[in-house]
């Protein structure tokens, strides 16, 4: 099949190479197989082409609820950059899937491109549309926008370009969108010129970072295994991709949720059979369990606390006698700061709780 980019520098590639240009050769020298697809890359062409062409038959249940919310945003992004812009209803030209190009000054040879999911031109105003699941630098950061707001710059010769994340994926806002005048533009072009050209150079320098989960080369670069196996790295927070796990998978993972606690009930019992000095092997301590002070002596703590001066419904509304909540009548009823309240409460109804402590819990050693 040809390559529509003419082996050349892509928008979606400029990500790594701005960041570590020597990936560039490693790739080039690797002779890897054409990238194999994934379920997430797969749900993402499809809503990406329904957006080309309008038609969403192809689409689950599931997709169709992300194309839909994909265009929700990107029509709020539209109306809002129309308002700014003050650009009348009617004029707007619409892009989509286009692909434009950036040359070499010196030369006027083509130097990289971008295909763009949705542009909008309007006297003389351009609007960037990429269209992304969820996970992206924000778009002042990132150097995929930053090369489709130079092409689009120099295709149009346009006075602004406004780029913008429409994340359809996303439950929260899912819109972010930064402005661009000439003066960005050229300068941007300038650096984008400078990231091709570090490159291309024979001994271009490999940098790790962010990047490395993304980049190809990360089984054998060096610097991009020993980046992505440090335990300071941060993995994406569970909770967060668990809102856009699949929900098959998630119905899979929670009819699985008795192993599980299972697994991690049989891992505490080990790790409570070990040593101290065992535990610091493995990077663990044994920390001091959190205290479990219980008032048991209701009926005298209600006697001493109505001599005191507090009222008999205010103690009944700690019908338990939680903790916290009789720090917080204390605090209200004496006006005492928290700890100060905790500290009267230790000392007051001392002879009224019963001590105790959880199990001593095991936490990462800091390093």
């Amino acid at each position: 099949m040809e390559d529509e980019r003419l082996g050349l520098p892509s928008a979606s590639q400029m990500e790594i190479i701005a960041n570590c240009p020597g990936s560039v050769a490693m790739l080039k020298l690797s002779n890897l197989p054409p990238e194999e697809s994934s379920p997430e890359a797969d749900r993402g062409t499809k809503i990406h082409a329904a957006r080309e062409t309008g038609l969403t038959l192809e689409l689950t249940e599931d997709e169709l609820a992300d194309y839909n919310r994909g265009i929700s945003r990107e029509t709020l992004l539209l109306a809002q950059w129309m308002q700014d812009r003050e650009i009348p209803e009617g004029i707007t030209e619409t892009h989509l899937e286009e692909r434009l190009w950036l040359h070499w000054p010196e030369t006027l040879q083509p130097a990289c491109s971008a295909r763009l999911d949705v542009h909008y031109v309007a006297e003389g105003h351009v609007l960037i549309v990429d269209w992304k699941a969820w996970r992206s630098p924000p778009s002042n950061k990132s150097w995929q926008l930053r090369v489709t707001a130079a092409c689009a710059y120099r295709e149009y010769d346009a006075k602004t370009v406004r780029v913008a994340f429409c994340k359809y994926a996303a439950f929260r806002d899912g819109k972010d969108y930064t402005d661009l005048t000439q003066k960005d533009l050229r300068r941007l072009e300038g650096g984008i010129f400078g990231a091709i050209k570090r490159s291309e150079m024979p001994d271009a320098q490999r940098n790790a970072g962010d990047w490395c989960f993304f980049c190809r080369a990360r089984g054998f670069c060096p610097e991009g295994i020993a980046f992505t196996q440090l335990p300071e790295i941060k993995r994406p927070d569970p909770a967060e991709a668990v809102k856009f796990m699949p929900l098959p998978d998630v119905a899979a993972v929670y009819r699985k949720r008795y192993i599980v606690d299972r697994i991690f009930e049989a891992i505490r019992e080990r790790f409570d059979g070990l040593t101290d000095e065992q535990l610091k092997e493995i990077g663990l301590k044994r920390t001091m369990g959190r205290k479990l002070d219980s008032v048991t002596d209701t009926t005298g703590a209600r006697a001493f606390l109505q001599s005191q001066g507090f009222f008999a419904d205010e103690i009944d509304a700690c019908t338990s006698f939680g903790k916290e909540a009789l720090i917080n009548l204390i605090r209200a009823q004496k006006d005492l700061p928290k700890e100060e309240a905790e500290r009267w409460l230790d000392r007051e109804l001392d002879s009224f709780i019963t001590r105790g402590r959880a199990k001593p819990s095991i936490v990462e050693i800091e390093r």
